[in-house]
């Protein structure tokens, strides 16, 4: 074999996107039911909710989430590497070429604006709005264990929907934040070679060949927040998304 020829190509890129949706949705059956405990309401409602025929039920409150909204920030990374050998057989008049190719595309999401529902129901369910609300004196954090190991959250300010004025404190939004975050990976694998040329003269020409092999191999992966992933969080949900397969 003469005159052969080694060739290579590499690619690499990096794609942020950026989108933005309205706030998370407390409605419907994403909505919150809120007690009749004594907490400050409108005089218009607590004489509404007088008026039915058991006044001391739970009320359900329509809410959206309005301190933030549902801010969405996918990074992708992708490259392609490629290489290899090519070259001529003169004393047959073929020419060949072998290469391979390995791509990837990454895919990493981020959503954020997101809220629990269980978690939000705990918290404006909770006395007063829920404010100065303890997970730890709630119930909650693994009480059947006296909160051994468990993780904890409280709500300085509480979350009062008829007072939007009052803003809502830090630790009452980590307390229901529910940050989504997903992850996709796309692979393929190529292996190639060709080799074609002359392989007769015939009267009315050339007769000539081609022949080849070639290995391909896709692969895809996808993993869900398990927040949103149907089958297997069920005794949460994150408000306003309905769970995958």
């Amino acid at each position: 074999m003469t005159g052969s020829a080694s060739f290579g190509q590499g690619m690499f890129s990096k794609v942020q996107v950026h989108t933005v949706q309205q706030p998370s949705p407390s409605v419907n059956g994403w909505a919150a039911f809120i007690p009749v405990d004594g907490r400050e309401i409108p005089a218009e409602l607590a004489s509404v909710l007088a008026s039915r025929p058991d006044p001391t039920g739970d009320w359900r409150l329509t809410y959206y989430l309005d301190y933030a909204n549902r801010d969405l920030r996918a990074d992708v990374y992708t490259y392609n590497l490629l290489a290899g050998f090519e070259g001529r057989i003169p004393a047959i008049d073929w020419t060949w070429e072998i290469y391979g190719s390995k791509g990837e595309s990454q895919t990493s999401a981020l959503t954020t604006g997101v809220a629990s529902l269980e978690r939000f129901r705990a918290v404006i369910g909770a006395p007063d709005w829920g404010k100065g609300f303890d997970s730890r004196t709630a119930g909650f954090s693994n009480p059947a264990f006296g909160g051994f190991g468990a993780n904890f959250a409280t709500c300085t300010s509480g979350i009062d929907p008829f007072h939007k004025e009052l803003p809502i404190s830090q630790d009452c939004i980590n307390a229901i934040s529910a940050s989504l975050k997903t992850r996709s990976t796309m692979e393929q694998d190529i292996w190639e070679a060709n080799a074609q040329g002359k392989v007769i003269d015939m009267p009315a020409g050339e007769l000539g060949a081609a022949v080849g092999v070639s290995y391909r191999q896709t692969r895809y992966e996808f993993l869900n927040d398990t927040l949103t992933s149907q089958g297997v969080e069920f005794n949460d949900q994150a408000i306003g998304i309905y769970p995958q397969w």
